[in-house]
């Protein structure tokens, strides 16, 4: 690594962060991680560095290198979703090479795999490398979604309040329970007015909309202030602050909405100085979020497994005695808590320093296990299909969420192929170390687009490919999916593909579908379960618009 960061030389030493670790190594002659930064700072000096490698990305031409190998090997590139490759070459034992392909749209993926010429039938080893098409050079990533405000407000009028509390038209009923882990920068509390954290100011509002509900009187929308009442605050310094790049495009936004002056605007959008890292979550069971208020049918009991966080049965229409059908829906939960924290003044500074990674998360956390939330329980062999059902597809659901939480290490994509990268290890510098403190995707732990690791502390599953968003209808659409998307592939039959071959030819099957997955396959699957319009909404949300760095233009 040279002064600046970057590795200097040829091919391989410029661009070698993404990966496996180990020989065979592929090389990509321009990683996602550098394109995007250049998104973001085209005057990065990791930019500057690499200017004859972005050239060629400028011509639409990507290139994937090999190292010299032992014996005679094959190099092709697919496109997801498609099956014939769209370049091939064939290298000597003991010769290098690389493979050269024009790439199509702005963040296309491609799949790169390198085998033994053995192995053209499907056996033997592979080696695979995820490689997606770059952005233009005039093309931008910065967000244009500032703070919510900067001057927070605990007033509220009735009129207000039933605006706040208008639902969110998210899709069917779905009678499972779930919870919201959102990451947020908040604007300091206005201490003038007595309130000396964000917990006190958010209490100070929702007694406000308490009495003027109360008053009117409107019971139903007393009751729904109460649940979110039950919200839980803290601080989380995971959360970042928006780069520097960023925070410049954003002042005349802080201007116009009142900033003190330019250089407290920056010290609010870019450092930690003037604002507060916080995350809010949901109410816990009995109290969690469900996109059903009707009262639900007896559970089924799935077999009791070892280590089963089930407490007993549950009882039909309640919830540790408290009434199913008197709670709110999630579709009002979610639309005023979210309005309400609005006012206090947040953003979701999403994109980081290395234009790679999530600032702030969305994580929704849906009950499988615990009696005590709402759902049918399920078995280990049903969470198991969700889990391989979400590998399979996982190339899909990336494509909703914004650009640089594609390879975010914090959620890992879990490539059926392997791991590609390592959590020690930074955007720019992957493939430089050598040892890895801690495993992304390079292991079934927390920090994957899937987490198992709360099944046995709250009986849910964990999908944290999300970024973070003060967009209440987003956050509530993206949560009915994880719902819905455990309802649909909560079936043991979809295992049998898998367990009745062997493990071997099992993983085979699963690499092939991922690679051959689809959003329309994924829409077909989820069927009635989702709205019509979900996949252009939330590709709409992840994926674009993309857009020329014009003054009259809008970057996502």
């Amino acid at each position: 690594l040279n002064s600046r960061g970057w590795c200097s030389g040829g091919m391989e030493g410029s661009v070698g962060y993404s990966h496996h670790h180990g020989p065979p190594r592929l090389w990509c002659s321009a990683p996602w991680a550098l394109t995007q930064l250049r998104t973001l700072d085209p005057e990065h000096p990791a930019v500057l560095a690499a200017a004859a490698e972005l050239e060629a990305v400028d011509r639409g031409e990507l290139t994937v290198a090999v190292g010299s190998l032992g014996e005679p090997v094959e190099l092709l590139v697919r496109e997801q979703g498609h099956d014939e490759p769209i370049a091939i070459a064939r290298f000597e034992a003991g010769e290098a090479g690389s493979l050269c392909f024009r790439v199509g749209a702005p963040g296309t993926l491609y799949v790169s795999e390198l085998r033994p010429l053995a192995a053209a039938g499907g056996a033997g080893w592979s080696r695979t490398l995820h490689v997606l098409a770059p952005f233009p050079k005039a093309w931008r990533s910065h967000q244009r979604v500032c703070f919510t405000c900067l001057s927070p407000s605990v007033t509220i009028t009735l009129d207000e309040l039933h605006a706040l509390a208008r639902p969110i038209d998210c899709g069917p009923a779905i009678d499972r329970g779930f919870g919201l882990e959102l990451e947020l920068l908040s604007v300091p509390a206005d201490t003038d007015a007595g309130h000396f954290s964000k917990v006190a100011e958010l209490h100070a509002l929702l007694n406000e909309a308490e009495r003027v509900a109360l008053a009117a009187p409107d019971a139903q929308l007393a009751t729904l202030v109460r649940q979110i009442r039950r919200w839980q605050v803290s601080l989380d310094p995971a959360c970042l602050p928006f780069p520097l790049p960023t925070a410049t495009l954003l002042l005349p936004r802080m201007r116009a909405m009142g900033a003190l002056s330019d250089e407290d605007a920056l010290l609010m959008l870019s450092s930690r100085q003037r604002t507060t890292p916080t995350e809010y979550k949901s109410a816990l069971p009995p109290h969690e979020l469900c996109f059903s208020s009707a009262e639900p049918e007896k559970v089924r009991e799935g077999p009791r497994e070892s280590g089963s966080v089930r407490e007993g049965p549950r009882k039909s229409g309640s919830i540790l005695g408290t009434p199913l059908k008197s709670r709110p829906c999630a579709r009002a939960e979610i639309a005023l808590g979210l309005r309400l924290i609005s006012k206090l003044g947040v953003s979701a500074p999403s994109v980081s320093e290395s234009g790679c990674e999530c600032n702030t998360s969305l994580h929704v956390h849906v009950n499988v296990r615990s009696p005590h939330a709402r759902g049918r329980l399920l078995s280990a062999r049903e969470i198991l299909a969700v889990f391989l059902s979400w590998v399979r597809f996982d190339a899909v659901t990336m494509r909703f969420c914004r650009s640089w939480c594609w390879a975010d290490r914090w959620a890992s994509p879990l490539f059926a192929t392997g791991s590609e990268f390592h959590f020690s290890e930074r955007p720019l510098h992957r493939g430089a170390c050598r040892a890895a403190v801690r495993g992304g995707g390079s292991k079934l732990g927390k920090y994957c687009s899937l987490n198992l690791l709360p099944l046995r502390l709250f009986g849910t599953l964990e999908f944290r490919r999300q970024h973070a968003s003060t967009d209440e209808t987003l956050i509530a659409r993206w949560a009915h999916f994880c719902v819905a998307f455990v309802e649909t592939f909560a079936a043991e039959d979809l295992l049998e593909p898998y367990l009745k071959v062997g493990a071997e030819e099992g993983l085979m099957k699963l690499k092939t579908e991922q690679r051959l997955a689809t959003v329309d396959e994924l829409m077909l699957r989820l069927g009635a379960r989702v709205p019509p319009d979900l996949p252009a909404f939330l590709l709409a949300c992840g994926c674009g618009p993309h857009v020329a760095d014009c003054p009259e233009a809008e970057s996502f």
